[in-house]
């Protein structure tokens, strides 16, 4: 049986009261995990006039008055970026993925503006101002012989830009292509390939990308000449050091350490000359102190770079300084309030939030085991009982074999390097695999990597396919492709598959050596517009069916948010519209749509179980995409499988960290 992490939060619903038990369903067996999964503080920040903090997980907001050491407000904010005081302290902005800027008042707790910002040709990466007042856009165009960055500064109120360049950032002719594929890489993986820096006060910005920097004075709206080692900035690790100063870190080492200064801004005259190590800097609320990381056994340090020492060390990453106060999560995931160089701290209590969309989390194929990961923190869970098995660390990706065998991929966390694990569940062992690198993908227990063929880096064209088993990290097999690679994508059984948008060169290929893909083909309306897709043995690489499916990329090759997974005899494509259709494997002929996305599926009896509405379980006829039966749970459902042999075989985790336990129809 397949499952899959769910949902993408993309579906708009409005919040129901809780359940006692999902209606529509007879016999719903519920089972509350214990301990519950508590997401992580990833921010933690003092206002600028040092009375408030504000503590942000994965989905809310919670302001806390400092010397009363309580909660004032939490604010649900999932998906969103990280959240700021403005320069007076009076209210709190933050911007999620959709551009939509809110600012919330810090006396009454209450919303007080909200702006949905349009950017017809979309932000590659995005930041918002302290004041709410500009959005920063940073927009990556691929689609020519050499990426370019656009930088553009956005007035919140009116959505009118009031500061462009276009070309901020210009491959030549001799930039190497390993940073052209670097690039696209960071692109596709959502990772942040522009350095955005505001000072303190919020005044000003420093963007920087490749060889170009811009300094701006966002107050008066004007850019800002830089001047003598600031000069250099470009190939540097920097952060602002209080409002008039920047801490500068040289990436070309000396010996063990690196060149560091610290530089008056903007003027850059050099005011200290020390030697740093490898770690990341970034600034402090109020204080000529930085926040450092990672160090070893913790997973940051308050850093004075005066006499280049470590004030303080912490285990877990989300913290700020504001003159001598000091405020970081605490072990039991509320908020420690101190002062720097005292061990007394005061501890406020953080309510749990709702299960954020998952990481990485699957159901074993018995129904006894759950595991769940989220940016910090991950757990086992025995299903009989909803105990814990075990607390693990963050994992990437998730698979259990027949067995209750747990494979993953673990990244780099604290201490512990990244890794491949295998973990037996009963009684908990764990035994490191390999060193995890990341690009490696995980599939069931193997992992699979495109190593270039040519001289350049690229891996999305000329590229061969490895596939290793993960246990022994023995090759199990390899393809090479001359042109386009493949995107790989899961299966139900014990297939992988592989997939081409129709105007890949590899695509067009296979196309012409195969007259059953050649009728395909040509019966679409479009034959430009579409799929390839085969299926293949994951374990040796044999291919079992190739089909020709008409779904095409409506977001012009930026944003594809098309994905099949194959159940049984049948392809199930989730489209750009919210709608999943269902294709034959063997012809390619449509045989049903519905909307919503598959969340488990069972090709045995022929069943997809599926979210429209984000609290909503819809099972669907898997051979005509008809609805057959719909559970109303009251919260968002974030994980579901469905479990043979079992009384009650669909499981279904929701966002309350609840698992819902419901019987199928006959």
């Amino acid at each position: 049986m397949h499952s899959r992490p769910g949902t993408k939060g993309s579906w708009k619903s409005a919040c129901r009261t809780r359940r006692n038990a999902a209606e529509n369903a007879s016999g719903d067996r519920q089972l509350k995990l214990d301990p519950p999964l508590r997401p992580g503080l990833w921010v933690v920040r003092f206002s600028p006039n040092g009375r408030f903090i504000l503590a942000q997980d994965e989905t809310s907001i919670a302001i806390v008055d400092k010397d009363a050491a309580k909660v004032l407000f939490k604010i649900d904010a999932p998906d969103v970026q990280a959240a700021q005081f403005t320069p007076d302290s009076d209210s709190v902005v933050f911007l999620n993925d959709t551009l939509r800027v809110e600012k919330w008042s810090v006396a009454t707790g209450k919303r007080t503006s909200v702006k949905e910002m349009v950017v017809f040709d979309g932000c590659s990466q995005s930041l918002l101002s302290p004041d709410g007042k500009t959005l920063v856009c940073a927009r990556l165009y691929l689609h020519s012989d050499l990426p370019r960055v656009g930088l553009r500064l956005i007035d919140v109120e009116s959505g009118k830009p009031f500061f462009e360049k276009p070309n901020f950032y210009e491959m030549n002719a001799l930039s190497s292509n390993y940073i052209g594929f670097l690039f696209e890489l960071e692109a596709m993986a959502g990772m942040k390939f522009a350095k955005l820096l505001v000072s303190p006060d919020g005044r000003y910005l420093l963007a920087n990308v490749g060889k170009s920097v811009l300094a701006y004075d966002l107050e008066h709206r004007q850019p800002v000449e830089l001047g003598g080692k600031l000069k250099g900035l470009e190939d540097a690790r920097v952060s602002f050091l209080g409002p008039d100063q920047v801490y500068m870190v040289d990436w070309h080492k000396q010996k063990d350490l690196y060149p560091a200064r610290i530089l008056s801004f903007p003027d850059g005259r050099v005011l200290k000359e020390t030697q740093f190590g490898g770690l990341y800097v970034r600034a402090v609320t109020k204080g000529r102190l930085l926040i450092v990381e990672p160090l070893k056994e913790y997973a940051v340090g308050v850093f004075d770079p005066g006499p280049a020492k470590v004030l303080a060390a912490w285990k877990l990453p989300a913290i700020d300084v504001w003159d001598q106060s000091i405020a970081a999560e605490s072990a039991s995931g509320g908020l420690a309030i101190g002062q720097l160089g005292a061990k007394a701290t005061k501890e406020v209590a953080l309510t749990l939030g709702p299960l954020p969309a998952l990481g990485a989390a699957a159901f074993s194929p018995d129904g006894r085991f759950l595991v769940a990961s989220m940016r910090y923190r991950a757990e086992i869970w025995n299903m009989d009982t909803g105990k814990e098995v075990s607390a693990i660390r963050p994992l990437h990706s998730v698979w259990m074999d027949d067995a209750d065998r747990l494979f993953g991929q673990f990244p780099k966390h604290m201490d512990h390097d990244a890794a491949e694990i295998a973990m037996t569940l009963d009684p908990p062992n764990a035994k490191e695999l390999a060193k995890y690198k990341k690009e490696d993908r995980q599939y069931h227990d193997l992992q699979y990597s495109f190593k270039p063929m040519g001289s350049d880096k690229a891996t999305n064209y000329h590229a061969t396919l490895e596939v290793k088993k993960m246990e022994t990290q023995a090759v199990a097999w390899s393809r090479d492709y001359p042109h386009t690679t493949p995107v790989c994508w899961p299966a139900e059984d014990n297939r992988m598959v592989l997939a081409w948008d129709l105007s890949a060169d590899t695509a067009k290929e296979e196309i012409k050596s195969h007259p059953d893909l050649q009728r395909q083909a040509e019966a679409l309306k479009n034959k430009k517009k579409g799929l390839l897709i085969e299926t293949v043995n994951p374990k040796t690489g044999a291919a079992y069916q190739q089909v020709v499916i008409p779904e095409a990329d409506l977001s012009k090759g930026w944003n594809d948010q098309r994905v099949a997974w194959v159940s049984g005899e049948f392809v199930l494509v989730q489209g750009e519209h919210g709608n999943t259709v269902i294709y034959r494997l063997d012809s390619g002929a449509k045989v049903g749509e519905f909307f919503g996305e598959p969340v488990a599926t069972d090709a045995d009896r022929s069943l997809i179980a599926a979210v429209n509405r984000e609290d909503e379980i819809l099972l669907v006829d898997e051979r005509s995409g008809k609805e057959l039966k719909r559970f109303t749970l009251g919260s968002p459902v974030r994980l579901a499988r469905i479990v043979t042999g079992k009384e009650e075989p669909l499981l279904v985790l929701t966002a309350d960290q609840v698992v819902h336990r419901l019987a199928l129809p006959e």
